[in-house]
């Protein structure tokens, strides 16, 4: 618990300096995403009309050597990606009810007691309030889909609010993330993973991308779990970046957590301090 409030404590030192620089950026991001392939044109025009190299011949096509290495290749980035169930016991440990209950650490239970747990099907829901300034805050809804242990649906939603003064009200920008995510690392205390899946802007852009990115969670003791993630994207050749940084503290089936957040939606680019709960269902 002390250490959950250390972070508290750095958290609120570090925020309460955030220069109000929000004004226009909502503004700024969305007629980026939107003319993000006017942009990119005259390069893709480009690159079309560039003289391809020469195409492999069959003897290069044929050689033992060649087939060898993409052979090796295959396999090791298989193994880096997925892993594998037959010398790995890790992957096969299955979703605890919900961190530190009784009998567990983390999101995963160890594969010793493999045969006296079933694995469950687990929600997990929760909320951030994002805080920049008064002119600019954020709100980030989170659900995880667990069916098993081998990998997980994720949806979120971020509701950004910027006051113009030049109108005089509020600009909002919608961003929503669906990904598939699968655990590379299940251990009972860290699990490390990729994910991969779409984003989607609303409001006035109403264009969809594609994302990828990573995620981990530590479970330190005392209740308390660190998350690190970060997802990559882009929309109309147009960046959308978001790294999120979270303390959490686990009280049963609910967690309260403070944390960080970086956005970055074309050029502008958008940090917050981060408060918010969630609950483990059922």
């Amino acid at each position: 618990m002390r250490v959950f409030f250390k972070v508290l404590v750095v958290w609120f030192l570090i925020f309460t300096t955030i220069p109000n620089l929000a004004q226009t950026k909502i503004d700024q991001s969305k007629e980026e995403l939107k003319k993000g392939s006017e942009v990119h044109e005259t390069e893709t025009y480009t690159n079309q009309n560039r003289p391809r190299k020469h195409r492999r011949t069959r003897d290069e096509e044929a050689n033992p050597l060649t087939q060898l290495a993409t052979d090796i290749f295959a396999y090791t980035t298989y193994f880096a990606i997925i892993g594998s169930y037959r010398m790995e016991d890790h992957l096969y440990n299955s979703v605890a009810p919900y961190p530190y209950a009784p009998g567990y650490t983390g999101n995963y239970k160890g594969y010793d007691s493999i045969s006296q747990t079933v694995n469950r099907f687990r929600m997990d829901v929760s909320n951030q309030f994002l805080y920049n300034n008064k002119d600019l805050f954020a709100n980030h809804l989170k659900v995880k889909i667990r069916p098993f242990q081998y990998f997980y649906l994720q949806t979120d939603y971020h509701q950004l609010m910027a006051f113009d003064k030049q109108t005089d009200s509020y600009d909002h920008l919608t961003l929503l993330h669906l990904n598939v995510h699968y655990d590379r690392l299940r251990f009972e205390k860290v699990n490390l993973g990729w994910h991969v899946g779409m984003n989607y802007v609303g409001n006035d852009v109403q264009k969809a991308g594609f994302n990828m990115g990573l995620n981990t969670e530590v479970f330190i003791g005392n209740n308390i779990s660190m998350n690190l993630a970060g997802k990559w994207g882009w929309l109309n050749q147009t960046p959308i970046h978001v790294l999120e940084y979270q303390a959490q503290y686990h009280i049963n089936h609910t967690f309260i957590s403070i944390g960080y957040e970086h956005l970055e939606i074309g050029s502008p680019d958008y940090d917050f301090a981060t408060i918010g709960f969630g609950v483990y269902l059922p």
